[in-house]
């Protein structure tokens, strides 16, 4: 799908019986199901909604991403996050560009909902993805592709939920920025 729809796919089944003849004569019977997916890579630029985000182009124009100040935050609605144990979220904060480094928190049901997971990305990349080593286990970043990305262990949330990803550094002015976020995956 495009549009406002980028990434997702749906699927539709429809099944129609024939019904059966006979003394008490059995109708024919249709059933629809529907479903839509997301797929479990999702740009940061198709979020549901944002706020003290701006929309970057980096790589000359073959990159955006969202460059968020202090308390700046994406919302993803209606994220089934049932099965999913960790968000691999690529972020980084380059000094030579102004930024300050900051805190990505992930949270559900809204800007003070549910602390569920987070990471700490510096001037040189993830700094602390909090009680993850899995960034350093065999993650390293490939020379010239871009930060490695922030994996951020969840705690088990279950059921669809808005996904609040929310970038925090008390130190900085409001105007300062302090990352800049391209991607988000889901992992099972």
């Amino acid at each position: 799908l495009g549009g406002a729809s980028a990434g997702q796919v749906i699927f539709r089944a429809v099944y129609t019986d024939k019904g059966v003849a006979g003394p008490t004569p059995l109708l024919s019977h249709t059933v629809e199901r529907v479903a839509v997916r997301r797929s479990p890579v999702v740009r940061a630029v198709a979020a549901d909604q944002s706020q003290g985000m701006t929309l970057r182009m980096e790589a000359n124009g073959g990159v955006e991403t969202m460059s968020a100040v202090a308390n700046g935050y994406l919302v993803f609605k209606n994220i089934d996050l049932s099965g999913i144990r960790e968000l691999r979220i690529v972020a980084q904060a380059p000094n030579r560009e102004g930024f300050k480094g900051g805190t990505l928190e992930v949270r559900v049901g809204g800007l003070a909902g549910d602390l569920v997971g987070q990471a700490t990305i510096g001037n040189a990349g993830v700094v602390a993805p909090d009680a993850n080593a899995a960034q350093t286990a065999g993650r390293a970043p490939v020379p010239g592709a871009g930060p490695a990305p922030a994996v951020i262990p969840l705690r088990n949330v279950a059921g669809p939920r808005d996904l609040w990803i929310v970038a925090r550094n008390f130190g900085a002015k409001p105007t300062e920025p302090v990352l800049s976020i391209t991607a988000i995956t889901f992992v099972q």
